[in-house]
């Protein structure tokens, strides 16, 4: 289970190839919602406590696959954008190497 946050800046919750968006917080836990939920119409969703983010329940099945390769994708795009952001003026290639140095790091062996 990851966190990572959307190009908006929320929190996006990574989770056995599916990532979800937060739907609503409640006293001690979130509700968060499939990021596929409206493109999808995926009624899939988990509950965690809220501090620290954990011991994830799910309350409904997924109507689609879990895509582990999309998930990867999209904290590479997560990672470049971010390392972008902070190095205003450094050059795409740095920025693109050091993305893909975090994401072989992080690769299972």
């Amino acid at each position: 289970m990851e966190i990572s946050k959307t190009t908006h800046g929320k929190d996006r919750l990574c989770l056995d190839g599916f990532t979800y968006v937060i739907k609503k917080k409640s006293n001690g836990w979130i509700r968060w919602q499939c990021a596929a939920a409206r493109n999808l119409n995926c009624k899939a969703g988990l509950t965690t406590d809220e501090i620290p983010i954990g011991n994830p329940r799910s309350f409904k099945d997924h109507n689609h696959a879990a895509n582990h390769t999309k998930v990867e994708v999209q904290k590479f795009r997560d990672e470049v954008k971010d390392t972008a952001r902070k190095n205003i003026g450094a050059k795409t290639q740095q920025i693109l190497t050091s993305g893909i140095q975090t994401l072989i790091a992080d690769a299972p062996i």
